[in-house]
This record gives structure tokens, sequence and C-alpha cells, in this order.
């Protein structure tokens, strides 16, 4: 029987850049149905980039590059963006400790 499970994934975004998420691993896909950043400083602007894999290996795709995010305010990013197992999400700042993001993500398990 399948299940399928929300969840919600809360990170600061790093300056040397990170996996955000790791994929659902095993058997199991997901749909990260939103990602959401935004700029906590008090005062300096922050840029992002995002990439995705959906596959085993080192490929990445941005989604974003170097986008502006100035301070007090947020990027949203509402489509889907379908994974794999082995697919994730991956994330860089300009500046630590700037920027924050939220993943909306269903997880499936055939």
């Amino acid at each position: 029987m399948a299940t399928n499970v929300f969840k919600s994934v809360v990170a600061v975004v790093p300056s040397t850049g990170a996996d955000i998420y790791p994929g659902p691993g095993g058997s199991k896909q997901a749909i990260v149905h939103s990602i959401y950043v935004s700029n906590v400083h008090a005062s300096d602007p922050a840029s992002i980039d995002i990439k995705v894999k959906n596959v085993t290996g080192d490929t990445y795709t941005h989604i974003a590059k170097n986008v502006p995010i100035p301070y007090g305010s947020s990027l949203v990013f509402d489509k889907p963006v379908d994974m794999s197992a082995t697919g994730k999400v991956w994330m860089e700042a300009t500046d630590a400790l700037h920027l924050e993001t939220v993943l909306g993500i269903l997880e499936i398990d055939p």
C-alpha cells in the first residue's frame, strides 16, 4: 500500500553550499511543491543559487542562479519539482546567516 507523507525542510542557507534536501532515499519519490527563501538580515542584501539533481551522479541543474534577495524580502518558487529517490536540492547563499529556507515536500512510498 502506497503512503504519502507531507514534510517541511527548514534550514539556514550556507555560504559554502550544501544539500538542503538530500532526497527521499530507498524506493521513494518526492515532489518539492514549494521553496521559500527569506532574507532575515537587518540591512544587507544576499543572493542565492538553487540547483537540483534527479539522478545518481554529480549533475545538478540550476533553477535559480545568483538571484538577489533584498533584506526583508522573500523569494518563492511555487511550481513543483519532481524528484527521484536519489534527487537532491542544493543551495548556496552569498552571505552566511542571511537567508533561511522552507521547502514544502510530498514524499511518496509506492
